[in-house]
């Protein structure tokens, strides 16, 4: 039995980082949700792969690193950190070239093996600001 470490592991590594949506279809819940502090709900295998792909796109050459992670009964969670260049829209805004990182946490509930809900909180204003869509704050001297 593959434990839940392992199949966040394996998520990150083979469906994020190997680009590989199809795998979602063995190791997701049908029925899986993804609840975002910004997006909102995303439904079923279908849904994860939309906003993957979408992801994918905008930035193309993204890595996600887990910086810390902590495991319990059915949930994993922990720390993460994501780096890409954006070289396509992303959230209905056009392509900035920018490298960016990205920082996070999510906790992720698995049942009978499989993925099967994400609760995500990223620092999207951070993110925001590294693509220039909203201003750095002024410095105080």
């Amino acid at each position: 039995m593959t434990s839940n470490r392992d199949l966040s592991k394996r998520f990150i590594g083979e469906v994020i980082n190997g680009r590989n949506l199809s795998l979602i279809d063995e190791i997701v819940a049908e029925d899986f949700l993804y609840i975002d502090s910004t997006l909102g709900t995303v439904k079923g295998r279908d849904g994860l792969k939309d906003l993957f792909g979408r992801l994918f796109i905008a930035f193309p050459d993204l890595v996600w690193t887990v910086d810390q992670d902590v495991s319990e009964g059915d949930t994993i969670g922990g720390r993460f950190s994501w780096t890409g260049t954006n070289d396509g829209e992303f959230r209905s805004m056009p392509a900035t070239h920018k490298r960016v990182t990205a920082h996070g946490a999510a906790f992720n509930r698995i049942t009978n093996g499989m993925l099967a809900e994400t609760r995500m909180i990223r620092d999207d204003l951070g993110l925001m600001r590294q693509l220039g869509v909203i201003p750095e704050p002024p410095t105080n001297n």
